[in-house]
Order: C-alpha cells, then structure tokens, then sequence
C-alpha cells in the first residue's frame, strides 16, 4: 500500500495545539498580568507635567536683513524642538534649578505650531518647576537671540544712513545745478527709508518677545503618570497571551509526541489510522492485563475494537491476508492488548482465531486470557512438542485458540528469524480450521525480533499510543520494516482523548443500535446478528452482551 502525501497544517491544526494547551496560554497569562500589576503597586509614582510654547513667525528685523517673514516650515518646528534640549538653554534650566538640568521629553502637538515640553518626577511640584524652568529658559534664549538680531539689523541699517547723510552734506555744500538737485532728491528719499527702518528696528528691539509664546505654563498634576495598573494590566495580557501562544506553538513544535489521528497519519506519510483506541475507564493499574472487550463489552474501547476489526475485515477482503503481525515501535504501547482484544472481536464475528504470541521476551497474552504458558510457540520451534497439540482453546470466546510463548529462550532474535520459524510460518498458514493468525511480536526498534516476522507474515499492524510515540520513533520504524518490504495494512492509535479527535465523541457516544438485532436472534426471531459491519453467513450467534 502506498502511503499518500502527509498532509500539510492549517489554521485549525495550530488551534487544536492552543486549546490543547490551554491551561498552559491561560498560566503564562496570569502571571503576566499578576507580575505587570504587582509591580505597579510597587513602583513610585512618576507626575508628568507639560507646559506648552506657540512657536511664531521670524521677527521683522529678519526680513529686513532679507529672510523670509513666512510661517513656520516643518524643518523650523524640528528646529525649535531641538534647542529646547540644548546646550545653552539647560546651562540656563540648571542655573534657575541649582541643580543639574534634568531630562525631559519635547514633542510637537499635531500638525500645529505648537510644542509641548514634558518633564517627570517622583514630586509633582518638580515636574511642573522642571517644565516651566524649560520654557522660561527657551523663551530669554529665544528672546535674545532675535534682539541681537535686530541691533545688528539696526547697526547694518545705521550705517547705511550715515553713508546717505555723507553724501547728502557733500551734494549741499557745492554750487547748485539740475544734476545735483536730482541726486540730492534721490538721497534725501533713500535717507527717509533708512530712518523709518532703523526707527522699526529700534522698536521691535525695545518690544521683542523671541518670536514664542508660552501659552500654557505647567501646572502640578494631581494623578501620576505611572504606574498605571489598568494599562499596565492591559500590557501583561498581550504580553502573556503573546508569549503563552508562542511558547505553546514551540513546545508542540519540539514535543515529537503523537496525540491524535491527524498527527499520526502525516508522519507516518498517509498510512491509513484502522482504530482510535480510548484508554478503558477504571483500568489504573496497567499491570494487570484486562480484556475491554469481555469486561465492559458495551464500553467505547469495546466498540473502537469493532470498529478495527471491521476495518480489517475489509482490507481482508481485498487481499486475503491471513497471517497478521500486530506490533509497535517501543514497549508499553499497547500492541499485546489490541492484538488480543481484536482476536476476540474477530472470533465473535465468527471468525476462527488463532492469537500467537511470539515476543519471546516480555510474554503477556497468555495473561489477558488466564492461561499458561509452560508449552507453546518456544516448545514447538525447538521441536520438543507438535504445533496443534499446543495450542490453547479459550473456554470464554467459542472460535478463539492461543499459542502461548512457551519457555522464554536466551536467543529470541535467532530463534524467530532462523529457518525453524520459517516453517512453523507456513504450518500456521497451513491450518485449514484457522481463518486469521494474529501473531503479537516483540515492538521493533529495541530488537531485531519484530522486522525478522514481518518479512514472513502476509501483513503488519503497527500499534501507537497517544501521548508516548514520538514521529522520530515511527519513521524509524517504517524505515525498518521498509528494509524487508513488509507490508503495512495500517495503524492503531491507543489512548486516545476525545479533545484530541474530531467525530470522537459522536462515533463513540451514538450508542449500540444493533442491540436489537442480537435480542431477535438469541430469541429466534429469524434475524442474523451484524457486528463486523456485513452479514456473517453461517456465523454462530454472539455471546450475551457482546
């Protein structure tokens, strides 16, 4: 069977991931928010206060020395804003403050002329002090800057008037003529200007106001700028549910763990999932082996059986498999409880089954069924004993035989990969009163046991375990059992979570409709039981409560 592409991770994927994890997203939440608050309560308040300066147009002493009297450009704006903060006016704020000039924050309002300084401190009367110190000291600077200015205007503008009136004094003291008297008018005009602009200069420079205006001094602020819990609250939400996302999307990325069908069946590259196997409600110890389908027979784990027997059955159809390998990656996924809970489901259906227990290292099926197994599959390989001689009718379930594992050999590997097992292979798909020979091998990457079978058997199927394969484990194994071109019907997932699934909780919660089914036929109604999904001619009827 060739496996289909893995499918790729949608939105719905990394969702699954979160709510899986959820309670992890909603702890790294509250301790963000319960750190952000704490340390609010445990800050020292900070006042900010801000005072704000209406920047002006150049002063007329500008345009007359030939700048531009236009409004204020952006570039101006981010002029003034940096002056604020320099050198001459924070000599200035330390001189009013006697102190060293603290920092402080100026911006500009809008799309306005207008700036804002802002200065903070533990004291609010410091922080308004601060500001103000700022804009007084901005506006002398300011101030000066434009007096000068305008005495140096005045002083250019003085100059050219003595130059005028030189030339005036020379033009009167000569003989009158026409020539003369018209320079003398032009000079006698270009003198009154002169004198009206250095009368304008003299005045701005008596009235200058440096070109700004502080329009709302800084006043002490009655409520801190900070901590703010409520924001501060706010912030540790994101942050939280930032880092609670994030962290969880890592971990599902470094946690190689396999938890639900979709998982499973991308890394293992599309093989088909045949069960999805829940754990058995009240089964703590798991030392003890239990039979779900004998002892809770109506019980989700019983019908998830059905479910992979059915599968089975019409994979069985196609390729008239008999001799099945029922195994897993590593130890303690549950291969030996789903091969010996599948045997009854197929010896129910009225099936024959033969359960083989060949992991000759840890042997548990004779466990699930109350058996022993000082005789079996070692006995016959070392020809101390004949094949059907050793095998183990089960009293419980009518159609169910077991082969135990017999003495436990010091040569395992050898033993099941040698030309002896070979040969019992073909006797077991020899035995015409058999119809399928679940065979339970050792898990396949701690031994070599398991890929020596499945070159042997007509197929192979491999057992996970929520929560415990990992997809390093599965390649591997897909990648050894590829070595020896067995072939692989499919998977089981055991210990699944219903949050783990979609459709668990309807195909496992819908109930047992053909319950009626099986009261017509133990009542002799006419009717044949279904139980492996298609009509079983001939099939004997079910045991009670199956």
């Amino acid at each position: 069977m060739a496996p289909a592409s893995a499918p790729e991770a949608d939105l719905r994927d990394y969702l699954r991931v979160v709510w899986r994890r959820k309670w992890l997203v909603g702890l790294v939440v509250v301790l963000c928010v319960a750190a952000g608050v704490g340390a609010s309560f445990l800050e020292k308040p900070t006042y900010t206060a801000k005072a704000d300066i209406l920047l002006q147009s150049s002063s007329p002493a500008a345009a007359l020395l030939g700048g531009s009297g236009a409004s204020l450009s952006p570039t101006d704006v981010a002029t003034q804003i940096q002056i604020v903060t320099s050198a001459p006016v924070t000599q200035a704020v330390s001189r009013q403050l006697h102190q060293p000039a603290p920092q402080v924050s100026v911006t500009e309002v809008g799309q306005t002329n207008v700036i804002e300084v802002a200065a903070s401190s533990h004291s609010a009367a410091t922080a308004a002090r601060i500001a103000n110190a700022y804009a007084r000291a901005y506006l002398t600077f300011r101030r000066d800057q434009n007096v000068n200015a305008s005495l140096s205007a005045a002083s250019a503008v003085q100059a050219k008037l003595s130059s005028v009136n030189r030339q005036i004094a020379s033009l009167t003291s000569g003989h009158g003529a026409s020539k003369q008297a018209q320079q003398l008018a032009a000079l006698q005009t270009e003198q009154a200007t002169y004198q009206a602009q250095l009368n304008q200069l003299q005045a701005d420079a008596s009235l200058q106001n440096g070109a700004a205006e502080l329009i709302t001094p800084a006043t002490a602020p009655s409520v801190p700028s900070s901590p703010n819990p409520k924001r501060t609250g706010l912030i540790g939400l994101a942050v939280g549910l930032v880092l609670g996302i994030g962290g969880v999307l890592l971990a599902d990325t470094l946690d190689d763990r396999i938890r639900a069908k979709e998982e499973l069946q991308g890394a293992s590259g599309g093989l088909p999932v045949l069960g999805l196997v829940p754990a058995l409600p009240g089964w703590r110890d798991r030392r003890k082996p239990q039979l779900a389908s004998l002892a809770s027979p109506h019980s989700a784990t019983t019908e998830a059986y059905r479910q992979l027997r059915t599968s089975l059955q019409f994979l069985h159809l196609d390729h008239n498999w008999k001799l099945v390998q029922v195994t897993s990656a590593m130890v303690a996924e549950g291969k030996t409880t789903t091969a010996s809970n599948l045997a009854v489901m197929l010896a129910e259906a009225g099936q024959r089954v033969l359960l083989v227990d060949a992991d000759l290292r840890r042997p548990r099926a004779n466990e699930f069924f109350g058996q022993e197994r000082e005789h079996g599959l070692t006995s016959v390989l070392l020809g101390a004993e004949d094949l059907e001689p050793t095998l183990h009718s089960v009293k419980e379930v009518d159609g169910l035989w077991l082969l135990p594992s017999g003495p436990i050999p010091p040569n395992p590997a050898e033993l099941l990969s040698g030309p002896r097992m070979a040969h019992l292979v073909d006797q077991l798909r020899a035995l015409e009163f058999i119809d399928v020979v679940l065979i339970d091998s050792p898990p396949v990457l701690p031994v070599a046991d398991a890929v020596a079978l499945a070159a042997r058997v007509d197929t192979t199927l491999l057992v996970t375990q929520a929560g415990r394969t990992t997809r390093k484990a599965l390649a591997q194994t897909l990648e050894h059992l590829g070595q020896v071109d067995a072939r692989i019907s499919g998977l089981v997932l055991n210990a699944v979570r219903p949050k783990h699934t979609r459709g668990y909780r309807y195909r496992y919660g819908y109930g047992y409709g053909y319950r009626y089914a099986y009261t017509q036929a133990r009542n002799g109604s006419g009717a044949r039981p279904v139980a492996s999904g298609r009509l079983q001619a001939g099939a004997p009827p079910l045991p009670p409560g199956t």
